[in-house]
């Protein structure tokens, strides 16, 4: 059930940019949208050129890209090396993913925690959800038949975190899911506490998940109340399309810490 709605409840709107490094990708995920072509291109030697505003604006910088990244690893880290003393103050950084950074650790021969601790140089502050849409062994066969096992997810994370690199973690919300899904998803969560949890709506239109339809926020919202009473200390953050004082009250009112909003998006 959802909590009753006080409008001192409401999430708080986090202002999002998307930096995306490659659309190219062989994992094809029945659910992903990232094939759309972007707003803006730059060239990645130049971390901010056309849109030096638009990095104020955010307070959360997700880089995200295609399992199959053209340039190698240690590129990357330099651009982001470059880029982070561009952010605003308090900007947070995610880059990359569980999934990607197994990529780099089989094709470049290079242990997990070499890579996680180059991206704590280059000033990332967590990976991001990317992989953790599903624990479902079914589903993740039907959805990712290419992406790498839970186990193997996790390793990535631990790894990560002997080396002070946090992660996020992201749940697929799915129209009509009974309520035992959350708690199953819940289950497989480890001891290691998040950046935050993001609940992860699906939006299937032009996806090959199109016939599921879209969550309702009231299905959300109670996943969103499950979680909180599991977890009652992780920020809790949805990313949904109509970002209107109605859905802050009732995203609020279920434990959502913030509203993720898309600021901009840019590909290099």
């Amino acid at each position: 059930m959802i909590p009753p709605v006080e409008d001192q409840q409401n999430a708080t709107r986090i202002p999002v940019g998307y930096v995306t490094t490659s659309r190219y990708c062989e994992a094809g995920c029945a659910f992903c949208r990232l094939a759309s072509p972007p707003p803006t291109k730059i060239k990645p030697s130049e971390p901010a050129a056309a849109v030096v505003p638009a990095w104020a604006e955010a307070r959360l910088v997700k880089v995200r890209g295609g399992l199959f990244t053209a340039k190698p690893f240690d590129f990357w880290v330099r651009w982001l090396r470059q880029l982070t003393p561009r952010l605003a103050p308090g900007t947070t950084l995610l880059a990359f993913s569980p999934v990607e950074l197994w990529h780099y650790h089989e094709t470049e021969h290079r242990s997990l925690r070499d890579l996680a601790r180059a991206l704590v140089w280059a000033g990332v502050s967590a990976l991001g959800p990317g992989g953790s849409e599903t624990w479902d062994v079914a589903r993740r066969a039907a959805w990712s038949t290419r992406r790498i096992t839970v186990e193997q997810w996790w390793q990535v994370v631990e790894s990560a975190a002997a080396v002070g690199l946090s992660y996020t973690v992201g749940p697929m919300i799915l129209p009509r899911q009974s309520q035992s899904d959350a708690d199953d998803y819940l289950r497989h969560l480890r001891p290691i506490p998040p950046l935050h949890l993001e609940l992860k709506p699906l939006h299937s239109q032009g996806t090959r998940l199109q016939s599921e339809g879209s969550p309702q926020i009231v299905e959300v919202a109670e996943w969103a109340a499950r979680v909180r009473t599991s977890r009652p200390t992780w920020p809790i953050y949805v990313r949904w399309p109509s970002p209107h004082s109605d859905a802050a009250a009732i995203l609020g009112a279920s434990g959502v810490s913030g509203i993720l909003i898309p600021q901009w998006e840019v590909e290099v």
